[in-house]
């Protein structure tokens, strides 16, 4: 059985019926025309030889006559404007004409933002388009193709019956099973399979390859002959065409799960709900954990998708951290991209690419060039409810259907990807929460930490869910609803870990070693994350107020010439002072900043310092 492409059907249906066509989209996919894959010119090129002439028209060069040349002669010198001739051709009164008019979007410019020549070629068109005359079966027709409908002049399609747009999309099944039955066999590595064996490997790629155009699937058979990729193994060659030759991690995450579950307990501390989400989440990815009965279903899709709920400085962003290092044992395979920079409708189109002619275009997105650079990475996505509603949308096909064709045609393909996405909604509900236990209490200095974790849980899911239901965008949390994970807040028991890992990552890369004493430390930390203001800033607060302790340090050392000296050993006081000896001499002290970190809501904010 013959197959035409649903493009070509459409066309003609149009072009029976009396009106021209405009084709936009993918323009530059193969059609199937009886079954025979061909480019769009060549398949508009067969239409057009019912008629008795058929012209092809571009900006570069002009009218070229592709059928019926014997019969075609134009009167006088040809015009130089490639519009005027195409208004003397579909105006023949003898010879039924078809005219293919690529580049349009390209001929064809905003009337409404150019000069007078400029509307007079847009006037020239639709007097052309409207004076089309009717020879033998079908009239005059004119065939536009441009990449955008967008890109035509909307004054051109506004009230015009006689034009019909033409969207090219992807292939359906059925054209993309017949197209591979000629493709397959070409592939490398299944010479010897018989035609009952091929016919099983074709529908394995007819599955696999769902929402590719037919030239992805022509690029697939020329990447297997070319790298001599075995085709009977249809997800590797997939894969391998996609993502090129990497580890295959989600192999070692069936071997080695224990271990990456450790790294990132180390990581994060307290927060035993959300690492076991993502355990749990890997080990799915990991065994491939389908659930739509069709074992080709999630290929294309992200790997893991979780939301992170929870105030600050609780270790979400840590989280993300900790797993590229655990799953990908590099650092850098991870990307943070804040949302809050697409809170504007128009900044969405930067997370895929600015259209043509807008600012940016060149640049492509930036969601879609960080997949592309690192597609086998962790991707968070901070403060997700920030961004304007047509970022979410955009981010919820990426989560549907992993994969994105940037305004610049290149796809960028999410399969390998882990997308985490946090967000603070139900801070502020959790505050009002705690604080109906505390009277005279400042919202800051509520204690967050007296609510248990079932009862956190319940009011951040409480808030996404209200959000996304104010904002009309339900469906995108009944998406995210069963990857939302909540935080809990800092805890008391949680504070000496933090502080044993801020100790642990602080060196002077230029300067002396340290040695810190951990339980003078520790007691300094308990000290200052008494406070509920501060323990409510998360363990982030912690790095604050070290970060400005260390300071000190780092002035004294090169004021007071020590930053030659090989070892410092740091005793912390009870008010955050510090005895520090150089190279195992006597103890020197360096005080406190002139408003303690230990005594109240400037803790750890502070900068100024004493100077020895």
């Amino acid at each position: 059985m013959t197959v035409t492409s649903r493009t070509i059907r459409h066309v003609t249906n149009h072009i029976a019926g009396g009106r021209h066509v405009l084709l936009t989209g993918r323009i530059d996919d193969l059609q199937l025309h009886r079954g025979e894959a061909l480019t769009l010119r060549a398949s508009l090129e067969r239409i057009g030889r019912s008629f008795d002439v058929v012209v092809r028209m571009d900006a570069v060069d002009g009218a070229t006559v592709v059928h019926g040349e014997d019969r075609w002669q134009p009167d006088g010198e040809p015009r130089r404007d490639p519009l005027s001739s195409l208004r003397d051709l579909l105006h023949h009164p003898e010879l039924s004409t078809m005219v293919i008019l690529e580049q349009a979007d390209i001929l064809l410019q905003d009337p409404s933002h150019h000069d007078v020549p400029d509307r007079t070629r847009i006037a020239t068109l639709q007097l052309a388009l409207a004076e089309a005359t009717t020879n033998g079966t079908f009239g005059n027709t004119c065939v536009l193709v441009a990449a955008s409908a967008a890109d035509v002049p909307g004054i051109l399609r506004a009230g015009s019956e006689r034009l019909a747009v033409v969207d090219i999309g992807l292939p359906i099944r059925a054209e993309r099973q017949h197209y591979l039955l000629a493709q397959v066999p070409q592939m490398h590595g299944v010479a010897h399979l018989d035609n009952a064996q091929i016919g099983d490997l074709v529908k394995n790629y007819c599955r696999l390859t769902e929402d590719e155009p037919l030239r992805g699937i022509e690029s697939l058979t020329r990447f297997s002959r070319a790298a001599r990729v075995d085709a009977t193994d249809a997800r590797n060659l997939l894969h391998r065409h996609r993502f090129g030759e990497a580890p295959d991690y989600w192999s070692a995450v069936r071997q080695d799960l224990d271990r990456i579950a450790t790294e990132l307990r180390a990581s994060v501390f307290g927060q035993e709900t959300a690492v076991d989400a993502v355990v749990a989440g890997l080990a799915g990815a990991a065994l491939g954990l389908n659930m739509n009965g069709d074992p080709f279903g999630l290929e294309s899709q992200p790997r893991l998708v979780l939301l992170l709920l929870g105030p600050t400085g609780v270790g979400k962003t840590e989280l993300a951290k900790a797993l590229a290092r655990a799953l990908f044992g590099d650092a850098s395979a991870y990307t943070r991209i804040d949302m809050a920079l697409f809170a504007q409708e128009h900044a969405a189109d930067r997370l895929t690419g600015a259209p043509p002619g807008y600012v940016g275009f060149e640049a492509g997105g930036e969601l879609t060039n960080a997949v592309r650079a690192r597609p086998f990475s962790v991707i968070l996505l901070d403060e997700f409810e920030k961004a304007h509603p047509r970022a979410h949308d955009r981010m919820m096909s990426v989560i549907d259907d992993g994969r994105v064709t940037d305004a610049q045609g290149r796809v960028a393909y999410f399969g390998e990807s882990i997308i985490l996405m946090t967000s603070n909604l139900g801070s502020r509900q959790l505050a009002e929460r705690a604080a109906q236990s505390e009277t005279q209490v400042e919202p800051a200095a509520v204690d967050l930490s007296s609510l248990n974790y079932e009862e956190v849980a319940a009011v951040f899911e409480s808030a996404a869910r209200d959000y996304f239901t104010e904002i009309g965008r339900v469906e995108i949390w009944g998406r995210l609803a069963q990857g939302a994970v909540a935080f809990q807040p800092l805890r008391p028991e949680m504070i000496e870990q933090i502080t044993a890992k801020v100790l642990a990552d602080t060196t002077f890369v230029h300067g002396p070693e340290l040695d810190v004493d951990a339980a003078s430390a520790n007691a300094y930390a308990d000290a200052v994350m008494a406070e509920p203001v501060n323990r409510n800033l998360g363990g982030r607060q912690i790095r604050n107020i070290f970060r400005s302790a260390f300071l000190r340090v780092a002035c004294w050392t090169v004021l007071g010439g020590h930053a030659d000296a090989g070892r410092l050993i740091i005793r912390f006081e009870p008010d955050g002072a510090m005895r520090v000896s150089v190279d195992g001499a006597t103890e020197e002290l360096i005080p406190v900043t002139r408003r303690s970190a230990a005594t109240g809501s400037q803790a750890g904010t502070d900068r100024r310092l004493d100077l020895p």
